[in-house]
């Protein structure tokens, strides 16, 4: 990474309130490099490149060769979700259209829905 992390902790504060969350601040920053590596790892993607986007002072979106980085990631996931739902109807379900009526916390997160 370009830029030190105790810098970009600095940069993310700074660039928000003094109301802003300071844990979500710690976690986006020094839990940064694992979320990637996780991606990377379980999707196959390629985010080996390191860039600065608009508002950024300093490089710090990784990518890679596409255009548009979220939509790629967020299309992986997608795809992923889709897959386990079909083989494991068990674990995932989607729903199109569909209401949250509750968020059950426990084991696992589950989504109470109506249709």
């Amino acid at each position: 990474m370009h830029v030190k992390l105790d810098k970009r902790y600095c940069l993310q504060l700074k660039a928000h309130d003094k109301k802003s969350n300071t844990y979500l601040h710690k976690v986006l920053t020094w839990e940064s490099g694992p979320g990637v590596e996780w991606l990377i790892d379980n999707f196959g993607l390629d985010l080996s490149l390191v860039s600065r986007l608009g508002g950024h002072s300093q490089p710090r979106t990784h990518r890679g060769g596409q255009k548009f980085p979220g939509m790629t990631i967020t299309f992986a996931l997608m795809e992923k979700l889709e897959e386990v739902a079909e083989k494991q109807p068990e674990k995932a379900r989607i729903m199109l259209k569909a209401k949250m009526t509750k968020l059950l916390k426990g084991k696992l997160c589950e989504l109470l829905m109506t249709k």
